[in-house]
């Protein structure tokens, strides 16, 4: 399907390509009124412009879902939404609003047994602890959303959760720690050729290494 297709895109950092793939198929859902899909879609397409670093972009396709949930009822697809706006809002500043979006994302999710939401609501809570120098709420945050990950269905978040970790481990002191679980990530994200990971992880071992 697109979506598979610009999934793939995303992971080899093919950016433009993967958006462009999602606006497609976002096109072509809009006109069968598919609003399960186009939920998925813009979650997809969100994540990829996080990546890409246009957080705002990445919140818009987050609110857009979200008004599709209010206009369809559907209130347990909200989750991808806040999801989404949450870990956008964390990188624009916005910490308040990120929390909030974040744990209602959560606690949502928890209550349909969302494994990978789980994951990725706590990994972005640990992320946002860690900024904010939180460093025993972070470590708490990532481990648990680490443990979850092992589930096959968030296999792609191991690399991104052990980044978190190492950064923690390193505010701590603990470089030795620090360095052995970025490079565990480095070498996951490699071989799954997830490429902004691979990337994000390389930099967090040469700052290391400083």
């Amino acid at each position: 399907s697109l979506t598979v297709m610009g999934r793939a895109r995303r992971e080899l950092g093919e950016y433009a390509a993967a958006v462009a793939v999602f606006r497609n198929a976002l096109e072509k859902l809009e006109r069968v009124n598919a609003h399960v899909y186009q939920i998925q879609a813009y979650s997809y397409l969100s994540t990829t412009y996080w990546q890409m670093g246009d957080y705002e972009a990445a919140f818009q396709c987050g609110q857009k879902a979200l008004t599709i949930c209010n206009e369809q009822n559907m209130s347990e697809r909200k989750r991808f939404a806040w999801g989404d706006m949450g870990a956008a809002a964390a990188m624009m500043g916005q910490i308040t609003s990120a929390q909030q979006w974040l744990y209602k994302s959560l606690r949502l999710a928890e209550l349909v047994t969302d494994s990978p939401q789980k994951v990725f609501c706590r990994g972005h809570l640990g992320f946002l602890a860690l900024r904010a120098g939180k460093y025993n709420e972070a470590a708490h945050q990532l481990e648990t959303a680490y443990t979850l990950s092992q589930n096959a269905d968030t296999i792609n978040y191991t690399s991104w959760l052990l980044r978190g970790l190492a950064e923690t481990a390193a505010a701590t002191g603990q470089v030795e720690h620090a360095h052995a679980l970025a490079t565990q990530a480095w070498t996951i994200a490699n071989s799954n050729r997830q490429i902004h990971e691979c990337k994000a992880a390389q930099m967090l071992l040469e700052q290391l290494r400083a």
